[in-house]
């Protein structure tokens, strides 16, 4: 496995066990106070989302908590990875 590999498949799981627990504590460690982080193509309107910084993750992550009656679809599933692979 390669290292961008084992990096997408770890991010993965680690932020669909944020999402499950409703805390991206965690996950937001990953990330340097002044990095970017860019969805493409975001449903339903293939929008563009970008957030800077660790503050701005964690304030869409509030934001876009679902509430307790909403199914939450925000986990990640990677074609080809090993989490696909596993059923994850």
């Amino acid at each position: 496995m390669t290292r961008v590999t084992t990096f997408t498949d770890d991010y993965a799981a680690e932020f669909n066990e944020a999402v499950a627990a409703h805390d991206f504590s965690g996950l937001l460690t990953r990330f340097t106070d002044d990095a970017v982080l860019r969805f493409e193509n975001v449903p339903p309107a293939g929008a563009s989302l970008e957030f800077a910084g660790r503050p701005a993750f964690r304030s869409a992550e509030t934001h876009g908590a679902r509430q307790p009656d909403q199914p939450d679809g925000r986990h990640l599933r990677l074609a080809g990875s090993q989490l696909a692979r596993r059923g994850q």
